[in-house]
C-alpha cells in the first residue's frame, strides 16, 4: 500500500473532539533502566522467545511491524546485558507470555518464559493514575 499523505486539517482522527486523550499518552517517557539477572534457562527462553518474534516479524510474508525495538534487544541479549526500560520491559512481558503459550514453543521454556514474564511485569508497571 503506497503512503498516502493527509494534511492534519482533514484527518479524521485528528479531529476527533477527544483527539487528545486518545493520541495522548499518559505514561511519563522514564528512559532510565532497569538491570535484571535471570538464570541460564530463563536466558535461553527470553533469547529463544525474542529470536523468534523477530524471525517471524522479517518474514517477508508477515504482517506484523518491523521490530525495531526487538532487534535492539535481541543485540542486548547477546552480549549478556539484561537491562531494560519500562517500555522494553511491558514489550517483553508480553512477549514473553505469548511464547510460553504457543504451541510450538519447546516445553522447557515455558516456566522460564512464564516466570521472566511475570518478572517484568511486575517491577515495570505502568504508572497508576490517581
Amino acid at each position: 500500500m503506497p503512503y498516502v499523505y493527509i494534511p492534519h486539517a482533514l484527518c479524521m482522527y485528528c479531529r476527533h473532539p477527544n483527539w487528545r486523550s486518545r493520541t495522548m499518552s499518559t505514561e511519563s517517557n522514564d528512559t532510565s533502566e532497569t538491570a535484571f539477572e535471570f538464570s541460564l534457562p530463563e536466558q535461553w527462553a527470553l533469547h529463544s522467545a525474542v529470536r523468534s518474534h523477530t524471525k517471524d516479524a522479517l518474514d517477508e510474508s508477515s504482517r506484523l511491524p518491523y521490530p525495531a525495538v526487538e532487534l535492539a534487544i535481541l543485540g542486548r541479549i547477546e552480549d549478556g546485558e539484561f537491562t531494560f526500560t519500562a517500555f522494553e520491559c511491558r514489550r517483553l512481558a508480553a512477549l514473553l507470555s505469548q511464547y510460553a503459550t504457543h504451541d510450538q514453543t519447546p516445553r522447557i521454556d515455558h516456566d522460564p518464559a512464564r516466570a521472566i514474564a511475570g518478572q517484568l511485569r511486575d517491577h515495570c508497571q505502568p504508572p497508576r493514575h490517581r
